[in-house]
């Protein structure tokens, strides 16, 4: 597999366990425990250890991690800036 190719296939990951993160918050839990959840990003985890190796896997998780911290804190700071405006 070309470098590009790999990058590019990554990359889809990366996203696709962004949207799952996003996608699990919207799911009512039964369960009444702060900090439960399903777990969903980690099937990508799955299958990038599945068909790259756990280096690969540990940089998906990194980027996943840091890119969903700023996605929310982003939100934060936009509801709470207009919050203050109105």
């Amino acid at each position: 597999m070309t470098n590009t190719k790999r990058l590019t296939l990554l990359a889809v990951f990366v996203s696709l366990a962004m949207i799952l993160s996003v996608v699990e918050t919207w799911i009512p839990m039964p369960i009444a425990i702060p900090g439960v959840k399903l777990g969903l990003a980690n099937i990508v985890t799955v299958l990038v250890i599945t068909f790259f190796g756990y280096k690969d896997a540990f940089t998906v998780v990194i980027i996943r991690s840091v890119g969903i911290n700023i996605v929310w804190r982003a939100n934060h700071l936009f509801v709470q800036y207009h919050r203050r405006s109105s």
